[in-house]
């Protein structure tokens, strides 16, 4: 008998995300492979993620998420972001719902395509004093921040970012010894004034550079604002878009604001589903 998912692809500034309604648990025991299947692009539908919307007894729901790779993470902002207007669609017809990660609780309020998030409380804040950096050309010698936003996070601040190679420079600070397994995001910042950033970053998982990141958006802004260069609320300025971090003066609420853009719906099929 065939067996049929239905799916609907969303993405926050090109940080895009296949959605699937898995409080019936339709979907494969084996979801790491049916992971690398979906989101793999050419083949399959193509994404940086999978987010999986499931029951909880308290909240409103409760969000899995998994890399393209297949590998879990705690939590994922934009993920979030989406997944929330996918529980809206789901029926799940509320302008302020409580969802459940593997980073905690979450509040998220949406209004027509707009998304506010109540992101994790900033932990573990230090600098990466130890990490060095190889160029090409001797070091880098930029100065390295560490935070963990849910997920932890690399914050490196550059008057130049267009020129920097952010796939080979995260790469490499990724896969350094000093973040053992668990690895690290890696975010290139720039100072743009007036409460902006400008932000370039490298996620694990997806092991690339991508168009956007609500994680390390909130990451950026949590450093540049302890370093004295911003206050409430930060404009984050991505390749594809523009979003918005408010906080209170002792980091204890923080939200991520933002764009999200439903794709399409579809229906997942054998292919996919079955090894």
């Amino acid at each position: 008998m065939e067996k049929i998912i239905p799916f609907t692809k969303s993405h926050c500034g090109g940080n895009d995300f296949i959605c699937v309604d898995n409080r019936n648990e339709i979907v494969p025991k084996e979801i790491v492979s049916f992971v690398k299947k979906v989101c793999q692009r050419k083949f399959g539908i193509g994404a940086d993620g999978l987010l999986l919307l499931e029951r909880d007894k308290r909240l409103d729901y409760k969000m899995r998420y998994f890399n393209s790779d297949g590998s879990k993470a705690e939590f994922c902002g934009n993920g979030a972001r989406c997944l929330a207007v996918f529980a809206h669609m789901c029926g799940i017809r509320k302008e302020r719902m409580r969802l459940r990660s593997n980073a905690g609780t979450h509040t998220v309020y949406i209004k027509d395509t707009i998304v506010k998030l109540k992101m994790p409380s900033p932990e573990d804040i230090r600098q990466a004093q130890d990490l060095a950096l190889q160029r090409k050309k001797g070091r880098h010698k930029a100065c390295p921040y560490f935070v963990r936003i849910g997920v932890p996070h690399i914050v490196i601040f550059s008057e130049e970012i267009d020129r920097l190679d952010v796939v080979e420079l995260g790469k490499e600070i990724r896969y350094n010894p000093l973040f053992s397994k668990e690895g690290t995001n890696v975010d290139f910042c720039q100072f743009l004034g007036r409460n902006r950033l400008k932000v370039r970053t490298y996620e694990r998982g997806i092991e690339d550079e991508t168009y956007s990141c609500g994680t390390g958006a909130v990451a950026c802004a949590v450093i540049a604002y302890l370093k004295g260069m911003v206050s409430s609320p930060v404009e984050i300025i991505f390749s594809k878009n523009v979003d918005t971090i408010y906080f209170d003066k002792k980091l204890k609420e923080i939200f991520l604001e933002g764009k999200v853009e439903v794709v399409y719906e579809g229906r997942l099929k054998n292919f996919a589903i079955q090894d």
